[in-house]
């Protein structure tokens, strides 16, 4: 610990530097006493590396669970506009739940537990940044929930036109699953660029966010969704009447040319589609 020195009227400014690590335990449990003992007379600030850092920690610890809630509840609420269903939403976070745990768990594996970490050229620390799981959250959540909109768009599409659940389902898999696979494909692309760059920061991010994208636009937009669709059939589309009544006043929709070429692209196929008012 050095000697005070004078940094403004009235303002001292002691500098304490620790022995071990200003990222490690040490200098976490250093800034903590520190700031147990400050005396009561006058104010005293601990600032630094280390005590950013432990404060940053808590603002994320104190305000990572409202942030998912409001995400997840503002989700829900647009995607009831969209499909009028209340289980469609709720599906649609839970997938992309699974996406996200594919990726966070692709970083403990590889950047925490050294898992083909020579392969990718990348050094293990122990550990994983405090801010990655906010920004991978944050941004594969949105990719993930993109690709659920495509598919469940196209579902419903044909699904209001008058064909069945299990039939608007396959049909909206077959002509959705080609944007989607497009699209995945590109951003694995520029994720690879990134991916290929000498900083540890850059590859932690890329890795995470190639993982969530070809898991969630094959296992879960291809497998698991037209699946549940398909065993849950109409209560896919269930709503209580009172919402209901509701959501046909503020609903969310579009028409569209490509939509009605598609519709009698289905019927030529073979598929049964009936006409429907809402």
């Amino acid at each position: 610990m050095g000697a005070a020195t004078a940094a403004g009227p009235g303002v001292s400014l002691v500098r304490m530097v620790p022995r071990a690590d200003p990222e490690g335990r040490a200098a976490d449990r250093l800034v903590q006493r520190v700031r147990a003992d400050r005396p009561a007379d006058f104010p005293v600030w601990v600032t630094g590396r280390s005590a950013l850092d432990i404060d940053f920690r808590a603002e994320v610890v104190d305000h990572a669970p409202r942030a998912a809630a409001l995400i997840a509840a503002t989700t829900f609420l647009f995607l009831l506009l969209m499909t009028g269903s209340v289980l469609l939403p709720l599906k649609a976070i839970a997938m992309n739940t699974l996406s996200l745990g594919a990726s966070f768990g692709a970083l403990v594996l590889v950047f925490q537990d050294g898992w083909g970490a020579g392969l990718l050229g990348v050094h293990t620390l122990g550990g994983l940044g405090y801010w990655l799981p906010v920004v991978v959250f944050a941004l594969a959540f949105g990719l993930s929930m993109d690709y659920e909109v495509f598919l469940l768009s196209r579902i419903q599409e044909l699904h209001d036109s008058g064909m069945d659940n299990d039939r608007a389902v396959e049909v909206g898999v077959q002509h959705s699953a080609r944007i989607i696979s497009s699209s995945a494909a590109l951003m694995c692309v520029v994720f690879f660029g990134f991916a290929t760059g000498e900083l540890l920061v850059m590859k932690q991010l890329a890795i995470a966010l190639t993982v969530a994208v070809v898991v969630d636009a094959t296992l879960v937009r291809c497998v698991l969704v037209p699946a549940t669709m398909t065993l849950l059939r109409g209560a896919n589309w269930w709503a209580p009447p009172a919402l209901r009544l509701r959501f046909r006043t503020l609903r969310v929709r579009h028409n569209s040319v490509a939509f009605g070429v598609e519709i009698r692209k289905a019927r030529a196929h073979g598929f049964g589609i009936a006409e429907r008012g809402d």
